[in-house]
């Protein structure tokens, strides 16, 4: 009776012993109630040099990502098109959203290419002038990520990373860490909502998302995990078929 505890909790340290190993070099480490650092400069798509405080004067949601990746970064994209196109907040008078390459390489150029691309999956009502593009050097790169928790690990030409959106008050401070691709229009404007009040606001299922959406290899390599899963389902019908059979009719 006691073989299908065993087995079930090796799998599942399997699984949870690999993300930590993972999250040792991509990990998020939440800053809640910190605030983004005055001299934080990167470059618009038309090639201005911008303090990043001066752009935050309403809500605004802080995405890192880098515009060539192989991974993640277009299912954050594609997922805050989404968020945008069903919430009832208004960008640009609700909120406003700045990405920012996390890749020193990448160019404006390159950042308004991207801008428009997404700029026409937006909903008419949302204002596409409010989701900034945004790249920078390698200084301000890291000296961001690193006032943000948000760490990253080259691999070759890619860049390791997981998946998350940070949500910033007006002054700067950083109210709230929302993981994964798929955003809950609710959770966001509840985020919004405490930004404009300068509250910080605690993270709900973090380790799930994590684990679900970190891709080890800069690839879609997630689904591993989701065919992990299945056979950890799998695996619980069988001993529980072996190990419980139905009850014969005693009669």
């Amino acid at each position: 009776m006691r073989t299908a505890p065993v087995i079930i909790s090796i799998m599942f340290a399997a699984c949870i012993n690999s993300h930590i190993a993972a999250s040792d070099y991509v990990a998020i480490d939440e800053h809640l109630g910190s605030y983004l650092s005055s001299d934080l400069v990167f470059i618009s798509t038309d090639n201005s040099e911008i303090k990043l405080l001066d752009m935050i004067d309403i809500p605004t949601v802080i995405s890192p990502v880098y515009y060539n990746c192989p991974g993640l970064c277009t299912p954050i994209m594609d997922g805050m098109v989404k968020l945008m196109n069903r919430t009832d907040l208004v960008m640009g008078k609700d909120f406003q959203v700045i990405n920012i390459s996390f890749h020193e390489a990448e160019t404006p150029e390159l950042a308004a290419v991207k801008k428009r691309n997404y700029a026409e999956l937006l909903n008419p009502e949302q204002n596409a002038d409010y989701w900034h593009f945004m790249t920078g050097d390698q200084e301000n790169i890291r000296k961001m990520l690193d006032e943000l928790g948000y760490s990253v690990r080259r691999q070759g030409e890619d860049i390791l990373h997981t998946a998350a959106i940070m949500i910033v008050s007006p002054s700067g401070k950083i109210v709230k860490y929302i993981h994964g691709t798929k955003y809950n229009p609710i959770e966001f404007k509840m985020a919004i909502q405490k930004a404009a009040l300068e509250e910080p606001m605690s993270t709900i299922s973090r380790a799930l998302k994590a684990c679900f959406n970190y891709e080890p290899a800069g690839r879609a390599k997630q689904r591993s995990v989701t065919i992990l899963a299945f056979i950890i389902i799998i695996s619980i019908a069988v001993i529980v078929t072996v190990a419980y059979p139905p009850l014969r009719n005693k009669n």
